[in-house]
């Protein structure tokens, strides 16, 4: 069978890591995760170089860190444009996989195919966005070390697990046939991708409802207390997670209905606001990795219905 050699590199903003890589942490078979800048010359030969444009080759050796992969595809299969866009979409996952990790705004722009193809060597080039802010709203460049990096293969196939699009339409992913974990995921990508931290807060508020809401009686109660319950280890801890969803629902309820946020998030240089937006992103993180460390949770929260789940629930709080 006649096959196309695909060489595909994509380089990554606002991050750094602390060691050379060399040739990579492996994310899948062959496709690698590296800051090893001589492989980006290795991937794009010389005489490619006009092609992809100057001003991008620097860029890319001017970046931190870049993912590449070499493939082979049957020629009958191969389409440039599916290729790239599916590598581009893998690793607009692998950037919220580092969300996993820690608080940061890694993303990616430009992706590039280097193929040869009945004898000539050929290049395409598509920008695929994925602008991830902070916590805060902002992008700034965020150190991992090799260890924090070990497993991020793992963590991009989790979340490539529960993105999956389960219908055959593509208007939204807002349909029973994709569980709860998978709504939530998508108001976290929507809260990642929002400069302002009202609305972030909202959106995180969202993916909380996605996960938790079996009801909508004393929603912001409910909420509350099964989270506090949920990631909390002693009582002074269960307490303070407690009044942290208590604040983030009165935020939230101020932006939902387009009203102005409530004074006292925006005292002392927003202190509040910041803390509010901190405590929700730090919290899904946490449950996220509870799901990825406890398959029995992960399952509960993807098959049981609502009347199951509030069972479970009032297990959890009148546990001895």
């Amino acid at each position: 069978m006649d096959e196309i050699e695909c060489k595909l590199l994509v380089g990554l903003h606002d991050i750094q890591i602390d060691t050379n890589l060399k040739k990579g942490v492996e994310l899948d078979t062959n496709v690698f995760l590296t800051n090893d800048k001589g492989i980006i010359k290795e991937l794009i030969p010389e005489k490619l170089i006009p092609v992809i444009g100057l001003n991008e080759y620097h860029n890319l050796l001017s970046l931190n860190a870049f993912v590449y992969a070499t493939i082979k595809i049957p020629k009958k299969k191969f389409d440039e444009r599916t290729v790239l866009t599916h590598f581009l979409e893998l690793n607009a996952l692998l950037c919220q996989a580092f969300w996993l990790i820690k608080d940061n705004s890694v993303k990616m722009e430009l992706g590039h195919l280097i193929y040869r193809k009945d004898n000539y060597l050929n290049t395409h080039s598509n920008y695929l966005s994925s602008m991830y802010t902070t916590q805060l709203g902002d992008s700034k460049l965020t150190k991992f070390s090799s260890g924090e990096i070990q497993h991020i293969g793992d963590l991009q196939r989790f979340l490539f697990f529960i993105s999956q699009n389960k219908t055959k339409q593509k208007y939204t992913k807002l349909v029973k046939e994709h569980n709860r974990v998978q709504r939530a995921f998508l108001f976290i990508q929507s809260a990642r991708c929002a400069t302002d931290i009202g609305i972030k807060v909202a959106e995180f508020c969202t993916a909380f409802e996605c996960l938790f809401a079996v009801s909508t009686s004393e929603l912001k109660h409910r909420l509350a207390e099964i989270i506090s319950i949920l990631l909390g280890k002693e009582k002074k801890e269960k307490l303070e997670i407690y009044k942290h969803i208590q604040k983030a629902y009165d935020l939230r309820s101020a932006v939902v209905h387009g009203d102005s946020i409530p004074s006292r998030y925006s005292k002392m240089e927003f202190q509040l606001l910041k803390e509010t937006s901190n405590n929700c992103d730090e919290y899904l993180r946490q449950i996220f990795n509870d799901f990825i460390s406890d398959e029995n949770l992960l399952n509960t929260f993807i098959d049981y219905p609502k009347d199951e789940l509030q069972d479970y629930f009032l297990g959890l709080l009148f546990k001895e």
